[in-house]
């Protein structure tokens, strides 16, 4: 038995809020959730960070931070007081951004940067332009960006249906019609118009169709 599925815009975006009703709840309140930036309130190391080349998004929890201590080549922040536990690095945020971008900032390069940190099992990404997005080789083999021709514009990209079904169509031709180009189809095969009935409404301005 198949069933409906229900999915709103409101409530996918509502889910990119990572710990806040959490911590809002869990605290009684007394976690106010809050902007900040590139940043995270909660969480130190964990934001966008100026590179070498660009941006860099870094983040790493308590058993993370030794890791990422080392990685930079700083082992003896791991132990000190002022970063041992996330609670002490978030008060102490300023200095920790410092620090990390830094680092980043002496690399040779971002993909260098990136390499190293993967090598050191810290959790990071690149920040990508828009251009750098629509070109990436994994977003391209997902099929999340896709042309498409349109009558008007001609081919260009656009985002990709997100969801994937065993059973859907590959991908929707996704060509915006012109404005009434369906009236006659729907009003014949619906409602049972005659060809001359349409024409009349037409030319009486009750329909509109433009030819492009």
């Amino acid at each position: 038995k198949g069933q409906w599925v229900d999915v709103s815009h409101v409530d996918t975006y509502f889910h990119y809020h990572d710990l806040s009703a959490q911590a809002l709840s869990l605290s009684g309140g007394a976690i106010k959730p809050r902007r900040s930036g590139g940043h995270h309130y909660m969480v130190t190391p964990g934001g966008i960070f100026k590179s070498r080349d660009g941006h860099i998004f870094v983040v790493a929890l308590d058993h993370q931070w030794p890791d990422l201590c080392r990685a930079i080549g700083r082992s003896e922040l791991a132990n000190d007081p002022r970063f041992k536990t996330n609670a002490a690095r978030t008060q102490n945020a300023g200095e920790v951004i410092r620090i990390i971008e830094a680092w980043l900032q002496a690399q040779d390069s971002d993909e260098a940067a990136l390499r190293w940190l993967d090598e050191n099992r810290v959790p990071n990404a690149p920040v990508l332009s828009v251009e750098q997005a629509v070109n990436h080789p994994q977003l391209r083999e997902r099929r999340t960006v896709r042309k498409i021709h349109d009558r008007v514009l001609g081919e260009f990209q656009v985002p990709g249906f997100p969801l994937r079904f065993s059973e859907f169509p590959g991908e929707l031709t996704l060509e915006a019609p012109f404005l009434g180009e369906h009236n006659a189809e729907v009003l014949q095969n619906y409602l049972g118009y005659s060809t001359s009935r349409v024409r009349e409404l037409e030319n009486a301005g009750v329909l509109f169709h433009a030819d492009r």
